[in-house]
């Protein structure tokens, strides 16, 4: 008896088995039959699809793929990679050919489509090799979310031209950081002058205010990442953005980013107040304090909605935010200007300011617990008001100043009597030792030595026999009320230990906590020879 064709399997089936294979397996099982070549293409286009614009042939066999049966394939395509141009030897100089061929695609997306990421790794670059398809990206009406970088003045007219109603917005600009003065530093006119803090801001980079590249969002922003981010106290009102992602924003002015997004509800920062060359020094965030706390004074503006930070302490010092913020997480790794990653009287003033009953405390090393006027923080009334503490502690080691000596039995006494048990009404505890930096190969590197090249440092001796059980079990026991619902002990990154936690109750998850990214499904990369 013959055997039977794959054909003549339920198509059902035949849609099932194409959901959970490989696109190498899809591509093979789109050339047996009519029916799965068609159906099968909507397997391989719906995770996404990656171009690279240096790869002619790559786009041509794309193109000619999506034009077999356009009406029914465009619309599978919901995300598209655009990446940069490939400079190898094998090309010896950048190809040409792909320009009309990219162009024909956005073509046929933008009328039968239904594509809604879009991703373009080097905006300025990819321009500059194709300036025509600026047009044909920006005639793109379905696009929802947008990552794009290496953004410049051709990319920034493109952006401002675009009719698509973003959501989701991830922009990395040119670093012109050490180009732009903090606005309003010669001056207190400049912050109300007539070009309404723009005059400190070099002419030709006027154009790329990152705030004033989505006019068509104003309406329909939700979420914006930014690096090198550029805000002036005048143009578009995204009022419907709840959370701002800054990352190396060089002397910023808080009444800038008050007016661009007046109902933020969740800030993340980091590498914030420096450039690209050097680090601020600790007065100037004073100075940057005073200046934005006068602003939010004079304007009568600041962000009454804020439920939520993580980032540096220096950064919200320097915000001046005057409200409260119900969860705080506050991380060492922007501070380099001080040994332990935390000023006590920045973090005296912002508890005081913020007066938050969510706090999240990351410290670089463990011998910030002997410093009194650290401790004694713990016994004043905006700590006493915390419900949930996460407190993690970054053990370093650093010749004559670091961590590879420490008394982990004084160490953790020291964290319940006097950092735990002032604290009467707690819910939640969760506490971490990170041993990811504890050896580390340079001092401020981040590659760690394996234990062939050091042998294991006696505070990674002591932590080897650090039974967590029993130290939740001591955790929940010094709180001063009664018992938290939920204690949390953890270790990681230790060299001869797994990380492992000992959880006691459930986990605590807050609703305002700053989400961590997602990992999206990988993308699949076109391959000429598919």
């Amino acid at each position: 008896m013959n055997r039977p064709r794959i054909q003549r399997m339920p198509q059902d089936v035949l849609l099932e088995i194409l959901r959970w294979a490989d696109e190498q397996t899809v591509i093979a099982l789109m050339e047996t039959c009519r029916h799965l070549n068609r159906y099968g293409a909507k397997y391989l286009l719906e995770g996404g699809v990656s171009l690279n614009v240096g790869w002619p042939k790559q786009l041509w066999c794309f193109s000619a793929f999506l034009g077999r049966d356009s009406a029914y394939r465009s619309p599978y395509v919901e995300s598209l990679t655009i990446e940069g141009i490939d400079e190898s030897e094998e090309f010896g100089k950048r190809p040409s050919g792909g320009g009309k061929i990219l162009i024909s695609v956005l073509q046929r997306l933008a009328a039968e489509g239904n594509l809604r990421k879009l991703v373009i790794e080097d905006a300025e670059e990819l321009l500059e090799y194709m300036p025509k398809i600026a047009r044909y990206i920006a005639r793109l009406t379905t696009l929802t979310e947008l990552k794009i970088a290496n953004v410049g003045t051709n990319a920034a007219q493109m952006l401002k031209s675009s009719r698509s109603h973003f959501i989701t917005v991830d922009i990395a600009m040119w670093d012109n950081n050490d180009e732009v003065e903090f606005a309003g530093s010669e001056s207190d006119e400049d912050d109300l002058g007539a070009n309404e803090g723009t005059e400190t801001i070099p002419s030709d980079l006027r154009h790329n205010i990152t705030t004033h590249l989505f006019p068509a969002s104003r309406q329909s922003l939700v979420q914006m990442y930014a690096m090198y981010p550029m805000s002036v106290c005048c143009g578009p009102r995204y009022v419907n953005v709840v959370y701002f992602c800054m990352v190396r924003a060089a002397r910023f002015r808080t009444v800038s980013y008050v007016h661009a997004f007046p109902n933020l509800q969740k800030l993340f920062s980091a590498q914030c107040n420096n450039s690209s060359s050097e680090f601020v020094d600790e007065e100037d965030f004073h100075i940057f304090r005073e200046l934005n706390a006068d602003g939010q004074q004079r304007r009568g503006s600041s962000w009454t909605a804020l439920r939520s930070y993580s980032g540096s302490l220096s950064t919200l010092y320097a915000l001046a935010h005057p409200h409260h913020i119900r969860v705080l997480n506050i991380h060492c790794d922007d501070d380099s200007y001080t040994k332990t990653g935390i000023d006590v009287e920045m973090l005296d003033t912002v508890l005081n300011e913020a007066r938050p009953t969510c706090f999240s405390l990351t410290i670089r090393t463990a011998k910030l617990l002997r410093d009194q006027d650290f401790l004694d923080i713990w016994t004043r009334p905006p700590a006493l008001a915390f419900e949930h503490l996460e407190f993690t502690i970054r053990l370093r080691s650093k010749a004559g100043d670091g961590d590879a000596n420490l008394s982990l039995t004084t160490t953790l006494d020291v964290f319940l009597s006097d950092i735990v048990a002032p604290l009467p009404t707690l819910r939640t505890i969760r506490f971490c030792l990170d041993c990811e930096q504890l050896v580390l190969r340079a001092p401020w590197g981040l590659e760690r030595l394996s234990l062939e090249e050091h042998p294991l440092v006696p505070i990674e001796r002591t932590l080897m026999d650090w039974d967590l059980g029993a130290f939740a079990g001591r955790l929940r026991d010094s709180c001063a009320m009664q018992p938290p619902d939920s204690v949390g002990v953890y270790i990681q990154g230790h060299r001869a230990r797994p990380d492992e936690g000992v959880q006691i109750g459930p986990v605590y998850q807050d609703v305002d906590a700053i989400p961590r990214p997602m990992v999206p499904r990988p993308m699949y990369q076109w391959d000429a020879s598919s």
